[in-house]
């Protein structure tokens, strides 16, 4: 299998929403970005998928030494083979794609959060820097980029945490900070037993409203005129956000089924989005 149709399987099958967010973008863009998608799938699995911490150590030491192969030899796997030439062109860091299996080893000795400020930081160093890499395939990254791509990363996963309750409860998981949970006379025991009560959908419902703030913080943050050239970023985003809404209509009913959108439908709201976007950005094009 080519490296690409590899990543593609991986972090961009047909149907996904990562699918439609990264349609219509310039080939070396969507090489680049597709290949660090499935770079962060591949890790941010493993402690999903080793039920012993020392395998899943093992793994994770298997990648830094993918990495140390992929800025000074040859690397091995199809996704850092799919990386080389945006390494090469973008210039990508070296030092962030430790920090990413860094972020997912220490992980690995999971402990409920205390303040909503430590999953900030969690966000941070786990989305928030594979966002960073993405950052860098932009030639206008800056400083409001990168607290956009911040901003998407806490939206992006305030909403995971609420889809994905269920199976993080199977994994003796609670992202929720204990914070959070205090204010709706919550336990962190109580999250394990996987069992819905109106204290349960009254967080969910105040963790969906902070995601709805994150987005829209962050696209104030980047500005209307550069949604365009973000559009993966602020097309993913908005089917995430679409998937929150059918999350609520069904009263964050998450733990007895996955909820989602159908491909067709995403196929609809990524043209209808993607074609605002362009329209939007043309008064804000330079003159040739």
């Amino acid at each position: 299998m080519k490296p690409l149709t590899y990543c593609r399987k991986e972090a961009a099958p047909i149907g996904s929403s990562r699918y439609y967010s990264l349609h219509g973008l310039m080939p070396d863009e969507y090489r680049a970005l597709l290949a660090i998608y499935a770079f962060a799938h591949a890790i941010s699995k493993i402690p999903f998928a080793c039920s012993e911490t020392h395998i899943a150590r093992g793994k994770l030491q298997w990648w830094h030494n993918e990495i140390h192969k992929l800025y000074n030899s040859v690397p091995a796997h199809p996704i850092g083979q799919a990386l080389v030439p945006s390494v090469q062109r973008y210039g990508l860091s070296y030092a962030l794609f430790n920090e990413y299996i860094d972020a997912i080893e220490t992980s690995l000795q999971f402990e409920v959060m205390a303040s909503f400020n430590d999953f900030e930081h969690y966000c941070h160093r786990t989305t928030g820097v594979i966002d960073h890499l993405v950052a860098q395939t932009h030639t206008d990254s800056d400083n409001k980029s990168l607290e956009f791509c911040h901003q998407m990363a806490l939206c992006t996963e305030l909403i995971n945490c609420i889809r994905f309750l269920y199976k993080h409860t199977q994994h003796n998981r609670v992202y929720f900070p204990q914070a959070d949970l205090k204010q709706f006379d919550l336990t962190p025991q109580q999250i394990l037993a996987a069992k819905m009560t109106p204290q349960l959908r009254e967080l969910l419902r105040f963790e969906a409203a902070k995601a709805r703030d994150y987005h829209a913080q962050a696209l104030r943050t980047l500005g209307k005129e550069r949604h365009y050239a973000y559009r993966s970023y602020v097309i993913y985003s908005a089917l995430q956000l679409r998937l929150l809404d059918e999350i609520e209509r069904d009263n964050f009913d998450v733990l007895s089924h996955l909820t989602g959108i159908p491909p067709v439908r995403k196929l609809w709201l990524s043209w209808r989005l993607r074609k605002q976007l362009l329209a939007d950005s043309k008064p804000y094009l330079k003159p040739e």
